[in-house]
This record gives C-alpha cells, sequence and structure tokens, in this order.
C-alpha cells in the first residue's frame, strides 16, 4: 500500500534531477548533460512502478539495481560485436562512465526504495541530499566559481534545490490549513536570501579579479569600495579593446577615482565639497563633460570597444572632456563602443617640479574644502604612517620632491609585488602591509602612499582602472584583459591639477612569479581586431536612447548568442519549470483538500477526483452545489466516501487483472 504522498514524492524526483545534474558541471568533457539525471530518473520510477504492481519495496531495489547493472553491461557487450566507428565511440564512451552509471543506480535505487518503506527515511532525506549537496558545492568556497559560468546562475541553481529539501522537510510538521502560508512566506525570504547571496558573491569575488574587478551580471566592473584582501587571483578574461593613435606617456585608463576614506570600509567614491559629480557612464547621445582646464595638457582621442565590460562604463584616460557614443555593427563580439577625448599630462613639465604646495585657493583648481577633504586621514591611520612619511620626507624642501621622494620609497625600497600578501594577525592590512610583511599588490601600494601622502598635507586620491602595454598593440589597438586592471594614486598639482602616479614595484617577492607581459595578445585579440577593421565603415554615432533598427537587430544578435551559449542550462531550467508546473497541476486539488476552509470547494474538488462516486457522495456534491449551507461534517464523510470507494475501486481492477490473468 502507497504511505506517502505523491506531491513529496514529485518534488523528491525533481531534487534528484538536480542533485545527479552537478557532477556534468565537473566531468563535461566526459560526461553527456542529460545522462546522469535521465539515468537516475529512470532506476527511480523503476522502483515506483514495481512497488505499485505490489513487490515489496526492499526487493524492487534489488530488482532495480540489478536491472541497471545489467543494461549497460549488454549494451557494451553487444557494441563490442559491432564492427563500427560509431559503436568503438559510444562502447569507449560508456565504459568511461559505467562506474557513475553504477553508482547513480545505486543511490537512486536505495534512497527510492527506503523512501517507500520508512517513514524516518521520508522525513529525515531532505538533511542528507542537502549534506551530498553541500560536498558536491564544496570545490566552490573562496569565490572560485568553476562550475557555473556565473554566480546568479550557481545562486539559483543552489536556492531551487533548497527550496525543494526545505518544503519536504517541513510538510510533515504543518498543520493542515498553515501549509499555503508557509509557502508564499518561505518563497518570499528564499528570493531575499538569493539576493543577499548573488551581491555577497559579487562582493567576495572581487579576490578573483585582482581585488578590484567586480563580477556583474555577465560581464564586469570595478567595485566602488576597494578595501585590502589577504590573497588575489587573476584571470585574462578579455575585457576591452582600445585605439589611440597618438603617442603619449600615460598608460593608465581611469574607470573612477574614490575619494573617501573610512579605516573599515577603505576607499569608496564620495565627492569633494564643491567638486562637481565624476562622470561613469556613457551618455546616450555626443555629450561635453564637465571639467576643469589646466596647464600643460594636450588633447588624445581614444575608442573603447567593451568586451566583457559593463557596456555603459566610461574608461578613459585622465581627464575626460568629450564622449561620443557609437552604434556597433550587427555583432556578439562587441557589448559597446565610443570614443572619448582627454586631456592628458605630456611627460615632466617644469612647471610640475617647480610646483608649491597647494593654499587652498580656488584659482589653483583646489578649493580650501576641497583641500582639507583630500587630505583628511583618521587619527589611527595618521599615527601609523605620518611618523614614516616624515622620516623619508624630511631631507627635501619641495613639493614635487617630497612627493616623488615617497614613490622612490615604495617602487625602490623593501616593498615587493605579491598576490599573496597574507592575513595579517590583528586584521590590520595597511599596518601588516606596511611594517612586516611589506608585499603586496596594487591596491596595497596606493592604499599607503595614498594615505601617507594625505598624512604629510599632500591632496591625493585612489584611482582604479587598467593599465595598457604599448608593446602588446597592433596598429594601434591593445588588447585590455581582467588582469591587467590597476589601483594607483592621483596627486594634486596646483594650476597642473590632478597627475597620475603608480606606485606599485616591479620586484617580486621572495618565491613568487608572475609574468609582468600577462600575455596581452593573443587569438582572441587578433580576431577581434580583425573584426574592428573589418566593420569600421560601420559605426554610427548613437543619438538619443532610441533603438534603430540597426541596434535592435543588434540586441536580437545578442539575445541569440546568450541563449546559445547558454542552451543547456536553459533547457535544465525549462524542464525544471515544466515539472514543477506540472507537479503544481497535479497537487492543486489535493492542496485544496488539504488547506481550504470552503467546504463547498473541497467537496466539489473530492468529485473531480473521484472516477465512480456512488449515490450518497453524488448527494454529497448535490448538496455542496445547491444546499444553503455546507458542514464540516458533510466534508468528513466525503472525504471518508472518497477514500473507502477508491479502495474499493482498486480491489476491484486488482481482482479484474486477477481473473483476467486466469
Amino acid at each position: 500500500m502507497q504511505n506517502y504522498s505523491k506531491p513529496a514524492a514529485v518534488l523528491r524526483m525533481c531534487s534528484l534531477l538536480l542533485l545527479l545534474s552537478v557532477p556534468y558541471r565537473y566531468l563535461a568533457g566526459i560526461l553527456p548533460a542529460a545522462a546522469l539525471p535521465v539515468w537516475g530518473l529512470c532506476c527511480t520510477a523503476v522502483i515506483h512502478f514495481l512497488h505499485r504492481k505490489g513487490i515489496r519495496a526492499e526487493a524492487a531495489g534489488i530488482i532495480g539495481f540489478s536491472a541497471a547493472l545489467l543494461i549497460p553491461a549488454c549494451v557494451l557487450g553487444l557494441l563490442a560485436l559491432i564492427p563500427q566507428l560509431i559503436a568503438d565511440t559510444l562502447f569507449l564512451r560508456i565504459k568511461l562512465i559505467f562506474g557513475l552509471l553504477a553508482l547513480t543506480a545505486f543511490i537512486s535505487v536505495t534512497s527510492t526504495a527506503l523512501f517507500i518503506s520508512t517513514e524516518r527515511w521520508r522525513r529525515y532525506e531532505p538533511l542528507v541530499a542537502i549534506l551530498v549537496f553541500s560536498l558536491l558545492f564544496f570545490p566552490q568556497q573562496h569565490y572560485r566559481l568553476t562550475a557555473f559560468s556565473h554566480p546568479l546562475f550557481a545562486a539559483g541553481f543552489a536556492g531551487v534545490f533548497m527550496l525543494l529539501q526545505i518544503t519536504l522537510l517541513c510538510i510533515p510538521f504543518l498543520k493542515r490549513r498553515r501549509f499555503a502560508a508557509f509557502a508564499v512566506i518561505f518563497i518570499g525570504l528564499t528570493a531575499v536570501l538569493l539576493a543577499l547571496l548573488i551581491r555577497t558573491f559579487n562582493k567576495g569575488s572581487v579576490g578573483n579579479n585582482g581585488g578590484l574587478l567586480e563580477q556583474k551580471l555577465f560581464e564586469f566592473d570595478f567595485s566602488q569600495f576597494l578595501q585590502l584582501q589577504d590573497e588575489v587571483k587573476m584571470n585574462t578574461n578579455l575585457v576591452m579593446v582600445v585605439h589611440v593613435d597618438q603617442e603619449y606617456d600615460s598608460h593608465l585608463f581611469r574607470r573612477m577615482y574614490l575619494s573617501g576614506w573610512n579605516p573599515q570600509k577603505g576607499f569608496y567614491e564620495k565627492s569633494a565639497p564643491g567638486e562637481p559629480e565624476q562622470p561613469l557612464r556613457i551618455t546616450q547621445q555626443p555629450a561635453e563633460l564637465p571639467h576643469q582646464s589646466f596647464l600643460c595638457r594636450e588633447r588624445v582621442s581614444q575608442e573603447i570597444f567593451t568586451v566583457n565590460l559593463d557596456p555603459d562604463s566610461l574608461v578613459a584616460l585622465d581627464y575626460p572632456l568629450s564622449v561620443t557614443p557609437y552604434t556597433v555593427w550587427d555583432t556578439v563580439s562587441f557589448k559597446g563602443a565610443y570614443k572619448a577625448e582627454s586631456e592628458v599630462l605630456h611627460g615632466v613639465p617644469l612647471d610640475l617640479i617647480t610646483a608649491d604646495p597647494p593654499s587652498g585657493n580656488p584659482a589653483e583648481g583646489l578649493s580650501a574644502e576641497a583641500l582639507r577633504f583630500y587630505t583628511a586621514v583618521d587619527s589611527g591611520t595618521k599615527a601609523l604612517l605620518f611618523p614614516i612619511a616624515e622620516s623619508v620626507t624630511a631631507p627635501f624642501a619641495l613639493y614635487y620632491d617630497k612627493v616623488y621622494a615617497l614613490l622612490d620609497y615604495f617602487r625602490e625600497g623593501e616593498y615587493r609585488y605579491s598576490l599573496r600578501p597574507g592575513q595579517a594577525p590583528d586584521g590590520d592590512q595597511l599596518r601588516y602591509f606596511v611594517t612586516e610583511s611589506k608585499k603586496g599588490y596594487c591596491s596595497y601600494f596606493a592604499f599607503a602612499y595614498c594615505l601617507m601622502l594625505r598624512s604629510l598635507g599632500i591632496p591625493a586620491r585612489l584611482a582604479a582602472g587598467f593599465f595598457l602595454q604599448p608593446e602588446s598593440g597592433i596598429l594601434n589597438y591593445y588588447p585590455v584583459r581582467a588582469n591587467m586592471a590597476h589601483a594607483w594614486v592621483e596627486v594634486f598639482f596646483p594650476y597642473l591639477g590632478w597627475v597620475d602616479i603608480d606606485p606599485t614595484t616591479e620586484q617580486l617577492a621572495d618565491g613568487e612569479s608572475l609574468d609582468f607581459s600577462f600575455q596581452a595578445g593573443g587569438d582572441q585579440f587578433t580576431q577581434l581586431l580583425d573584426e574592428i577593421l573589418l566593420n569600421r565603415s560601420a559605426l554610427r554615432i548613437r543619438h538619443g536612447g532610441t533603438l534603430s533598427a540597426a541596434e535592435a537587430q543588434t540586441v536580437a544578435q545578442r539575445v541569440s548568442q546568450f541563449f546559445k551559449m547558454h542552451r543547456g542550462i536553459l533547457f535544465c531550467i525549462a524542464v525544471l519549470v515544466v515539472i514543477l508546473l506540472y507537479g503544481a497541476f497535479r497537487t492543486y486539488p489535493y492542496l485544496i483538500i488539504r488547506c481550504s476552509r470552503n467546504n463547498r470547494k473541497i467537496i466539489l474538488t473530492l468529485k473531480r477526483l473521484h472516477k465512480h462516486p456512488s449515490e450518497a457522495f453524488y448527494a454529497l456534491t448535490q448538496k455542496a452545489k445547491f444546499a444553503p449551507s455546507c458542514t464540516d461534517e458533510d466534508v468528513a464523510i466525503a472525504k471518508q466516501l472518497y477514500r473507502s470507494e477508491k479502495k474499493q475501486g482498486k480491489n476491484r481492477e486488482a481482482n479484474h487483472k486477477q481473473r483476467d490473468g486466469k
């Protein structure tokens, strides 16, 4: 006799499909995507089928597992006898995954037999499933996402699985009329937790992108809060292609500058008093950007073709003056393109060397309020850094000499470049870097240098963006990869403005190796460059926010490309949605019977499920339709009649089958 609910069995099968699809994420090279889920589902279905035929769960489990071993073995034997190349290929593939098929069959058959026969297993099986799922996801810790292309997919996958397991876990303990309220509350809380999980993963994934880049939805952008990580990793994703015609000295393309400082938060975006907001986004049409003119600067034009970077992000040299957005040709390779005009400081002019310290005179380019803002340091950080900065710069009188003496202290002194700075014993990474380990990546150098300058009363701020390698360019086009994300410092000089200064040393820490060339070129860059050169004539200046026919077609191409890239995941999601909808459709009448407070609706729903109602049951349905009142007693009688008559119907069917067999 069936002693478990059909909704629980359907939800369990859905969770089993999800669980068995995880190994494919690690073994995509040898394992077909649907092999284990379909195999496990077939094994589970066989056990249910045998049990419905009257075979005990234990015996059904033995029969099912034996069949699950014999079928692949027979297929292998048959393929070995066929002298065809395709047969040999299938033989090798099946033999390679035979062990996984056997393990899947054992897990599916054993757990299903226990689910059918043991009440205690049904109650606690979700906990076991969560434990197994956690073990399968264990390699994805520390924000090292390899099994999924994006944290959104990983979070959604894990969230759906957890929703199924917790629902299975809670169903036996819920009172009959509280299930609907529980489902609504739980789904809402799950959605909130998923949103927080994705946000946390995006923030934590900064450590896997050089400590600067944050993974957004299908793309990268810079985090607006920079903190010091104890270890970072690099990846070589191509984020954009830059075209610059002129020869120039600066190789630093700025995404944003971070002016605010907090010992707990690190550097973050905050505008100084009286200072306009920095331009961070691409305009929808050609536009002049707010800027202040300074001496000794020349105009430089750049073109940016975004690949994996947020297409609305503005990346440009030094002081961007104007932006001209482009409508690109029909392509799925580039997310967008634009042209930027910037003012760049060329060389080291004499005015820079002989500059006086800023006085707060607005004519110099920095007001007194802004000067105080850009020299503000908390007392604890100042107590740590000021003695060092003062001792280094004491022999020098000129403003320029102090700035560059401190620069040499980091670039040419005892400090070394390292992607593994280590964890500070007291949690203070900045103090640990400056006084003990003296090794770190670019953010460490930029933090320490900027704050030391501020402690001396020199206005400074942090800048984040990318560096270019001149030797990697072809026809003045340069590849920019995620591992070229960089942090440096901007120091203010009166009448000259903010000057880029990079304090990061090129001297590696002991025991570490790092290729500073970063292999900037490569086949992908060459292919993209060919596409740009072939389609330059198709670039059009974009005006306004409306989409032209060409732009609409480009969007359609991108959508098509996205579906092609993720068709496996989307297919699994579609199948899961269909299964869940089917399960919801099948379980809806039972939820009405279990949870509804409308007695008429309960009785009429029972009538829909009842194939051959008796006269007594028919009389109750007529009462539910037309009588002035329908009581709880009527519902109880209807349920009792439904159960007894359904049982009698099954007995009659069994007797008919026995007679037919004879």
